[in-house]
């Protein structure tokens, strides 16, 4: 099956429209379409990683690499994170996550609970949950270059962690949310 089936029959399984989904990866209905028709082929990593995250499977099962619909990033935050109840916060994206190390003091501590919001990219210069292979999440500030990635701990005790754009795909290495809030006990 194609890249562009897929992309089709995903999209036709949520009932989501051309117009919708363009608008939720910034691309015009007529780009979407010519996706799903596979008529433009090589489609932005970035918009791969969109379009699986609303669709709820892998941006590997959109590419036709495995047929496993299952999101590994979801396994991972079920399996290490609990969902965030704060009653005075509600929003379904957040969930939290406990610090085992001190790979990040001064700024965050081991036990402090971090309040991450899912998504599967940040900015340059913010602090993510990042997977990498298969392990536990750990928790660095992304820098991204042009042709690196670097995983930097704030604690100068450990090594930044670089990788190229290649390795991230292959290894993988995954960001599964952005760190919007720290909290510590006193």
């Amino acid at each position: 099956m194609t890249v562009g089936k897929r992309l089709s029959l995903l999209r036709k399984e949520k009932e989501y429209s051309l117009e919708y989904v363009g608008s939720l990866i910034d691309v015009s209905k007529q780009t979407l379409y010519k996706y799903e028709k596979d008529i433009i082929n090589n489609i932005p990593l970035k918009k791969i990683e969109k379009l699986a995250n609303i669709y709820d499977v892998t941006p590997t099962y959109i590419l036709g690499w495995n047929n496993s619909k299952i999101s590994h990033e979801k396994d991972i935050i079920n399996k290490y994170t609990k969902k965030y109840t704060d009653y005075k916060i509600s929003k379904k994206d957040l969930f939290t996550f406990k610090i085992k190390n001190k790979s990040m003091m001064p700024r965050i501590h081991c036990n402090d609970t971090l309040v991450i919001n899912k998504q599967s990219d940040v900015k340059n210069g913010d602090i993510a949950l990042v997977v990498i292979k298969e392990n536990e999440p750990i928790c660095r500030k992304i820098i991204k270059q042009k042709s690196n990635l670097i995983l930097m701990p704030f604690n100068t005790n450990f090594d930044p962690e670089i990788y190229t754009w290649e390795e991230v795909q292959n290894i993988p290495i995954i960001i599964i949310g952005k760190v919007i809030e720290i909290r510590s006990k006193l």
